[in-house]
């Protein structure tokens, strides 16, 4: 589930920060990224951040 998601078009960067239910497999995580990335097309670069359900975005967990 994304849970933010910060674009910057004078920069043409976009990052998004992803909240996981529960642990994945590898394989899973590079589907998801590639869904994103194919989704932001319109940007140069792309941040994806993924959070595990205890962690908290910002507080450097």
């Amino acid at each position: 589930m994304i849970i933010n998601e910060d674009t910057n078009r004078a920069f043409n960067k976009t990052s998004v920060e992803i909240r996981l239910k529960e642990e994945i497999s590898e394989a899973d995580l590079k589907n998801i990224t590639l869904e994103i990335k194919d989704s932001s097309d319109d940007y140069d670069k792309v941040w994806i951040f993924y959070f595990l359900p205890r962690q908290e975005s910002g507080n450097g967990d």
